[in-house]
């Protein structure tokens, strides 16, 4: 575990908001932490759904009615079974905010958003 320096008036701003909600400032940050990591996961694959949007065609053309993994533009792996794409995904890059989608003839789809669950483990 590391240890990180916080500005003194971050920190008392952390007190009087976990004051206010009678928890402690260690549970109040991890919280905050988890929501901003979600907030950019998601931040993340909007911009990556604009990217297969505005490709579609070139990538329709490649991967027509299979699955694929996109990463920055790229299409990092393509399968016709979504589960066993996921799987090699999630076994490669962990859970970093990868899209998977199906390469349909348009390309405006619903995608939803996954992320792995974070539980907290004692209190």
């Amino acid at each position: 575990m590391s240890d990180y320096a916080i500005p003194s008036d971050v920190i008392q701003q952390l007190e009087e908001v976990a004051t206010d909600e009678h928890r402690n400032v260690a549970e109040l940050l991890g919280d905050i932490v988890r929501a901003y990591i979600a907030r950019r996961h998601d931040e993340k694959i909007s911009a990556e759904t604009a990217r297969f949007r505005a490709a579609h065609a070139e990538i329709r053309a490649a991967y027509a009615d299979r699955y694929i993994a996109m990463r920055d533009g790229k299409v990092l792996d393509h399968d016709s079974d979504v589960s066993l794409l996921r799987q090699r995904v999630r076994g490669q890059y962990g859970n970093a905010a990868i899209l998977i989608a199906f390469v349909a003839s348009e390309p405006v789809q619903e995608f939803r958003i996954r992320r792995p669950r974070v539980e907290r483990i004692g209190s």
